[in-house]
């Protein structure tokens, strides 16, 4: 890990506000989260050791699902005014995605939908981060969910968390109002497909643009992302295009050995397939939701042999075939349009 994984400061809130409430009285403790807010953002470490440092004088079951419960909109900072000024909860789910990195930058999360119901998850964040601060994350997301929407009340259908005591499910489902499923690496909430078009009573159109100018801004100067890592995806890209998919050819493009390739790739915890399969998922998302592109189309500009190969793929990446997919995403969108 390094010191460009980072988070904002403004969550620290969330842990000055429940050791308020449960009464923790560790005036130490207390001074240096105080002294962590003095800045805009802290390592993901400094994150994590204060979490562990709560866990050590509050223990108790699900600490983390307890602490994200306390999460307002203002925690978020300006990526929760920004979602609060949307006009519905599927416009906030995307500016959500769009400048999560404004909150925190160790993963990213993602939005599938299913059938009658969507999943939203994040990206590697079950085996690169800690169990509390997954915990933290998942709940949080709720309460800030809630708070958008104006009720208490809203459950999930399932939560899927990673490395939760067996002994302490019970104790999950019990806050989180709904059975939880406990994972190896996946951290992901299951919510009814109706959610996204809910609206949300703050909807301010005039602040949403100027907020929004203000987070493309912010997000300027944040830390980059890895250039190796973005020099394979362009690379990987213009692959598709002429029809090369091999980690031979991507190797020579890079002007490195495959030997040498698969180990800068090991180092990143990633794998040729994996960045392959990522990028084609997130291309076959966007042109899918393009009615003027056929399946098939799609499945050649994807690199696929044959639209049957592109079939399983989709349906392994999503849970459905492509077009269950667009007939689901398109009935969605006409719907938060009338």
């Amino acid at each position: 890990m390094t010191a460009a994984i980072q988070v904002s400061s403004q969550i620290l809130n969330i842990l000055l506000r429940y050791i308020d409430e449960e009464g923790i009285a560790n005036a130490d403790f207390r001074s240096r989260i105080e002294a962590a807010k003095s800045v805009d953002r802290i390592s993901i470490e400094h994150w994590w050791g204060l979490l562990e440092e709560l866990a050590t004088l509050h223990p108790i079951p699900a600490l983390g699902i307890q602490i994200g419960m306390r999460g307002e909109i203002q925690d978020a900072g300006i990526l929760g005014y920004l979602a609060a000024s949307c006009d519905s909860l599927v416009e906030a789910v995307a500016r959500l995605q769009r400048f999560e990195p404004l909150l925190q930058n160790l993963s990213h999360s993602w939005v599938k939908i299913k059938q009658d119901h969507i999943y939203i998850g994040w990206e590697g964040s079950g085996n690169e981060s800690t169990v509390l601060s997954n915990d933290v994350v998942v709940s949080g997301t709720l309460a800030f969910i809630r708070k958008l929407i104006g009720t208490q009340t809203f459950t999930p259908l399932e939560v899927e968390l990673a490395g939760i005591p067996v002994d302490e499910q019970k104790e999950y489902e019990r806050l989180l109002g709904c059975p939880v499923v406990i994972t190896d690496d996946v951290l992901a909430m299951k919510l009814p497909l109706s959610m996204l078009q809910l609206s949300i009573d703050n909807s301010n159109p005039q602040l949403r643009l100027i907020l929004e100018q203000q987070a493309e801004s912010i997000l300027a100067t944040l830390p980059k992302p890895d250039e190796f890592l973005k020099d394979i995806q362009q690379h990987i890209l213009n692959g598709l295009e002429v029809g090369q998919l091999s980690m031979k050819w991507l190797a020579g493009k890079l002007g490195i050995s495959e030997s040498s390739l698969y180990r800068k790739l090991s180092e990143r915890g990633r794998s040729y397939q994996n960045l392959l399969d990522e990028l084609r998922y997130q291309l076959a998302i966007r042109y899918i939701k393009n009615p003027d592109l056929s399946l098939t189309e799609i499945s050649l500009m994807l690199g696929f042999s044959e639209h049957s190969a592109f079939t399983r793929a989709f349906k392994k990446w999503v849970g459905q075939t492509p077009l269950k997919y667009r007939n689901s995403f398109l009935k969605v969108d006409r719907n938060s349009i009338s």
